[in-house]
């Protein structure tokens, strides 16, 4: 059916862009090749035959492949919660931002880099984010049933109060950090990278 055919174009369109990231860079790597090396490091040795460098080796499968593969479920994990979200609150236009849920996740991760709480590097980042965004969340929820009653609007103006009072906190959090470097972290932060994506650190 149609279902069928709109999975199978998804899936040849999201091969078509990994097999680009995976081959554009510094080092450029053909398109044919890209898949050979990645097929050399999941099957056993022999299986495919070895007609590139080792550095070719380690470009693509230790340094590009972790770091597209991260950004591919980035991709689908943004595209699940905005359609969760979106059904949520019976407007195709919802995101995140409306619940709060982004600015409480900034007020975590900075938190952490404003107190000196980076305890593990990019682990302790992370679950600071993600504990961030949850509270706030359960913070929405929890005002917004005060009235025994959760419709889609008091949700959404919940949200963008407590959003709005976050961004506050963060700014406040910033500015008077004596760190002169915080403003620049907190900024390479919120615009995100996968350029620390290894192996030992990809679920995180």
């Amino acid at each position: 059916g149609r279902s069928v055919v709109l999975i199978l174009v998804f899936v040849t369109v999201l091969l078509f862009v990994l097999d680009t990231a995976l081959s554009i860079g510094s080092v450029q790597v053909p398109f044919t090749m890209v898949w050979k090396v990645v097929a050399h490091r999941v099957f056993p040795e022999g299986v495919i035959s070895v007609e590139w460098t080792p550095a070719i080796d380690r470009i693509v499968a230790d340094t590009r492949l972790p770091r597209v593969l991260l950004a591919a479920v980035a991709g689908m994990a943004l595209t699940t919660v905005g359609t969760v979200v979106q059904a949520l609150l019976r407007n195709p236009l919802a995101n995140p931002t409306i619940l709060g849920v982004s600015s409480g996740a900034a007020t975590g991760a900075i938190a952490v880099m404003r107190f000196g709480l980076l305890i593990g590097g990019t682990v302790s980042l992370g679950l600071a984010a993600f504990g961030g965004a949850f509270l706030t969340l359960l913070l929405v929820i929890m005002v917004a049933r005060q009235r025994q009653t959760m419709t889609a609007g008091t949700l959404i103006l919940t949200g963008t109060a407590v959003s709005a009072l976050l961004s506050a906190v963060n700014n406040f959090m910033v500015l008077t950090s004596p760190d002169p470097q915080l403003a620049s972290q907190v900024l390479f932060w919120s615009l995100g990278g996968f350029g620390a994506a290894k192996w030992e650190n990809l679920l995180f």
